[in-house]
């Protein structure tokens, strides 16, 4: 189990897989995984898959080079970046904290 908290709520979730992680991230923003793998700049597509990258790396023990690879061969410096921005919008936008929490909520792995 892992343990993970958003804005003093802590939230135990399963170990998943990356595949898990990007399927039910998909499925809550209306999007194919496949769309999450895609090197566009378009908000509706960036911010999903950034949540994606932030929490494989919450959730699972794979490392940043492994989650590229699951996005399509990405650098690891992105994954990075992903994941900074995340941990600044949850802070900043209720949007993004809110998307985290259901999802975290109801990731079945």
């Amino acid at each position: 189990m892992t343990v993970i908290e958003t804005n003093g709520t802590r939230i135990q979730v399963r170990a998943c897989t990356v595949g898990e992680i990007k399927s039910t991230v998909a499925y809550f923003f209306g999007m194919s995984e496949e769309e999450l793998h895609r090197r566009s700049t378009i908000r509706a597509v960036t911010i999903p898959r950034h949540i994606a990258m932030f929490l494989a790396k919450q959730i699972t023990d794979a490392s940043l080079a492994e989650i590229g690879r699951q996005f399509g061969g990405m650098h690891h410096s992105t994954i990075t970046y992903a994941i900074e921005r995340v941990e600044g919008q949850r802070n900043t936008k209720d949007g993004v904290e809110l998307a985290v929490r259901i999802i975290l909520e109801s990731i079945k792995c």
